[in-house]
């Protein structure tokens, strides 16, 4: 089931794919950030079961994190650095924890679980380490392409473990994860190419049909790979958002272009995007 809306779209300074950055690109799903015109930019909030608020987004100069008196400063390693950080219930600073590497690395998306340990979602290209900490937990990308990754940290900050996914040729941005009602854990964004979602032995390889399509990755509680479900149509299809019900149903949302099957499986759901700049919102359970 599908419904559309229609939607105006803005522009901005960012990038996902260029290596420089243009006058304005539509910011449909920025990763890459241009150093000379920003400093940091938060993308998404979470709120724990105690009250603690968690915020992940991407900084490309020395920052500040700590809004008190004091001081608690962190400068990107690459071009543009993840940033999480936490605040208690009562609005004073807890702590924040990045990675960077080479390049870029971006968290997009973030979730708290049960337990109180912390998911972040997000892209990266080159050589990154995603363990924050005194340990190297260090992923590398092919031929420069991004990849998305999901990565832990317990409560109090320090690192658990990171999954990264769909190697191939082409990219996949991450853009949102969320937390299943039993603990699984689901993340959405767009993937160009021929990818193989499946970061473990066995193969499961999905091809886009247009610039960019939509992908929904399901990964079980511990990391491990449960399935991916990809759709879209022959122009930019973007995931932007996504939660899951009681029963476990996985509703996502986000814009497409053009003509797009909604539909990941033989059948066929097709819905084409209408107004003056030809891009729509799309849900889909």
């Amino acid at each position: 089931m599908t419904w559309e809306i229609s939607l105006w779209v803005g522009v901005g300074l960012l990038s996902p794919t260029e290596g420089s950055p243009p006058t304005h690109v539509e910011c449909t799903n920025p990763v890459a950030a241009w150093a000379g015109a920003i400093e940091v930019v938060g993308r998404d909030i979470a709120v724990d079961s105690e009250g603690n608020v968690l915020s992940t987004g991407y900084f490309t100069r020395t920052i500040d994190f700590d809004p008190t008196d004091s001081v608690d400063e962190r400068s990107p390693i690459g071009d543009a650095d993840m940033f999480v950080t936490k605040l208690r219930s009562d609005g004073s600073y807890a702590w924040t924890r990045t990675v960077g590497g080479t390049d870029v690395v971006s968290g997009a998306g973030v979730v708290t679980m049960i337990d109180g340990s912390i998911l972040i979602a997000g892209s990266f290209n080159e050589t990154v380490d995603f363990d924050p900490g005194e340990g190297v937990d260090e992923r590398t990308t092919e031929e420069g392409f991004f990849r998305a990754y999901v990565l832990t940290l317990l409560a109090d900050g320090t690192y658990g473990w990171t999954i990264t996914f769909a190697d191939g040729v082409g990219d996949t941005f991450g853009s949102r994860v969320a937390r299943g009602p039993d603990e699984t854990i689901l993340i959405t964004g767009a993937f160009t190419g021929e990818l193989d979602f499946d970061p473990g032995t066995p193969v499961d390889t999905h091809t886009s049909t247009g610039s960019r399509d939509i992908f929904v990755t399901k990964l079980l509680p511990d990391g491990s790979y449960a399935w991916t479900q990809t759709f879209g149509g022959g122009r930019f299809d973007q995931g932007s958002g996504i939660a899951a019900d009681p029963d476990g149903n996985v509703l996502v949302t986000g814009t497409f272009r053009g003509s797009a099957d909604f539909d990941p499986s033989k059948g066929v759901d097709i819905h084409v995007a209408v107004g003056p700049f030809g891009e729509n919102v799309f849900v889909t359970k």
